[in-house]
Order: structure tokens, then sequence, then C-alpha cells
């Protein structure tokens, strides 16, 4: 259970860094300024991963039959603190602009994907022990 944490953490944490960097780059070659820190919205995706991941593995634990239901609150948890954390730069202003929306939606996806993968893989080896 901590090994798979551990090792799950750090490879999403190392790809992370790619992603952010080619994010980076693309918007400074389309000479795009968001009105948001970019770096902000990957490390609280990243940090929500990780506790996410870490609410898992503990439901899991306890009552593997919950482990899907347990993702799924953790995905509207998510979201609202999102919203919170967030609010004065998205809700604010009156329209982001299509490359601010974009540049949010896209690592809440990715990052979305890789909780999904986790939690999947947790629900299969539970299944199969």
């Amino acid at each position: 259970m901590i090994k798979r944490f551990i090792l799950s953490s750090l490879i999403v944490s190392l790809i992370s860094i790619p992603l952010y960097l080619g994010h980076q780059y693309i918007l400074k070659s389309a000479s795009i300024e968001l009105s948001y820190n970019l770096l902000d919205t990957y490390l609280f995706f990243l940090l929500a991963y990780i506790m996410v991941t870490k609410a898992i593995e503990l439901v899991n634990k306890l009552q593997p039959i919950y482990t899907g239901m347990a993702y799924m609150w953790s995905f509207v948890i998510k979201l609202i603190l999102f919203g919170v954390l967030f609010y004065s730069n998205l809700f604010e202003k009156e329209a982001l602009p299509y490359e601010d929306r974009l540049s949010i939606i896209a690592p809440m996806l990715i990052y979305i994907l890789f909780e999904v993968l986790y939690c999947v893989k947790v629900i299969k080896l539970t299944e199969h022990s």
C-alpha cells in the first residue's frame, strides 16, 4: 500500500514537470499571458492527486467496497476546494478568455485521468486478493 502510493506519487510528480514546462512553452510561443499563475494550478492538482490517492488507499484498507465512492467524493471536494482557492482569479471577471479556460481544463483532465487510473488499479488489486 505505502510502496504503491509513494511510487505513483513520485511518478506523477515527475510527469508533472515536463507537462508544466511544455504547457508554459506553448503559451510563450503563442505569446499568451494568463490571468493567473499556471504553476499554482499545476501544484494544486498535484497536491490534490496526492491527497485523493491517499484517501483511496485509506478507504480501501478500511472498507474496500467503498473505494470507488471515496474517489467520487474526493473529486467533488477537490472541485469545491479549487473553486474556493481560485475564486478571485476565475469568477470575479466577466468571462475568462478561451486560453485561460483551456489552461485550467487541460491539467485538470490530465490529473483526473491519473486519479482514475490509480483508483482502478487499487480496486482491481483488491478484487484479486
